[in-house]
């Protein structure tokens, strides 16, 4: 979303924003962010397109709450809300995922989309690796029952650690002191 906002900002091109998109509120940010379109590769993959034609509706619906008449009214508005790069790395909290496992019915589903292997799966549940979790969201999205929450972390050395957890070898100064 970052860089659809600078390319809108910088350029007088068309841009399609995607990544993680699976409900209509994703799409409005996207299109608030600058997008002239969105793709939802993921979303009709793991839902079929009948979950994207229920999405068409709700931001059908969302724009008649609104008032908005066209996707052009949208298209744009978030700019003054987003954040530059040094206000993100100084007001912006690293995240990682962590599943509630009262609410998980072990569907597998987040395993599937996680790049980081930052999800165990057990019997019938599944678990994270805070220590992998780069806290991208995106096993957060697809869970059916909203058993994964987004957390802070309490400090960027452990959010750098996780993203580099697998390349050791190439920042050896990140695990020193693990």
């Amino acid at each position: 979303m970052k860089w659809v906002s600078e390319i809108f900002q910088a350029l007088n091109l068309s841009v399609l924003g995607g990544r993680g998109v699976n409900h209509y509120e994703d799409v409005i940010e996207y299109l608030m962010a600058g997008a002239s379109g969105v793709e939802m590769c993921a979303a009709a993959i793991l839902h079929g397109l009948k979950h994207v034609k229920g999405v068409l509706k709700d931001i059908e619906t969302f724009m008649e709450r609104k008032g908005y008449k066209s996707i052009d009214e949208i298209q744009g508005r978030a700019m003054k809300q987003i954040y530059s790069a040094r206000q993100m790395m100084e007001e912006v909290k690293a995240l990682y995922a962590e599943v509630d496992l009262k609410k998980c019915v072990g569907c597998k589903r987040c395993p599937e989309v996680c790049a980081y292997e930052a999800i165990e799966v057990l019997p019938k549940k599944v678990r994270t690796i805070k220590e992998r979790c780069s806290g991208c969201s995106l096993c957060s999205q697809v869970c059916p029952v909203t058993a994964i929450e987004m957390k802070e972390r309490e400090n960027d050395l452990d959010h750098f650690r996780a993203l580099a957890w697998e390349h050791k070898d190439l920042m050896p100064g990140l695990f020193k002191d693990k």
